[in-house]
């Protein structure tokens, strides 16, 4: 496939997709994302992660981190989605204060744990709305349109399980936090 084919078909301009590939730009994960699903293989194989081996053990130095491109969110990977058949993608995610946005409306296959681990949080799956707090969890069937938001003016960290592995398109850039 030529550069000119994919960037009809994802809506990228042909000098953007080369300037990637040359590692001139970082794309957004919203790009990433978008890549993944067109050739069909999970980020982790995009972003030149592969591991053989049955046991990862992920460094704190090495894990991927992400930030939107308002500064307003942090995301890092504390597993490698898409190495040894991982079923599994656990995630931490920072929210600044007062955080309400709708790109973190989504559903996808599978189900999902969140878990605060700093401030509280309004969590709203199925239109249905809880409110959790640091120490709470909640589970649920990820299938489910779900979104939350911080509702403090204080940042919020959660710890997010998703099985199977799933990355929803935030349009962060690819930069360290």
């Amino acid at each position: 496939m030529t550069l000119k084919n994919l960037s009809e078909k994802i809506n990228l301009s042909v000098s953007f997709l080369s300037g990637i590939e040359r590692n001139m730009y970082s794309p957004s994960l919203e790009t990433v994302s978008s890549l993944s699903d067109f050739f069909k293989i999970t980020i982790s194989e995009i972003l030149g992660e592969e591991n053989k081996h049955k046991v990862r053990v992920i460094k704190k130095d090495e894990r991927k981190t992400f930030v939107s491109d308002d500064n307003k969110m942090k995301l890092e990977f504390l597993s490698k989605p898409g190495t040894m058949d991982s079923k599994l993608e656990i995630k931490v995610i920072e929210l600044c204060p007062m955080l309400k946005d709708e790109k973190l409306n989504n559903s996808h296959q599978g189900e999902e744990v969140i878990h605060v681990m700093e401030g509280r949080i309004q969590v709203n799956i199925g239109g249905q709305v809880f409110e959790i707090e640091k120490g709470d969890t909640v589970h649920f069937d990820s299938s489910i349109m779900h979104g939350f938001e911080n509702i403090t003016k204080k940042p919020a960290k959660l710890l997010i399980g998703t099985s199977p592995p799933h990355f929803a398109p935030l349009a962060m850039e690819t930069r360290k936090y």
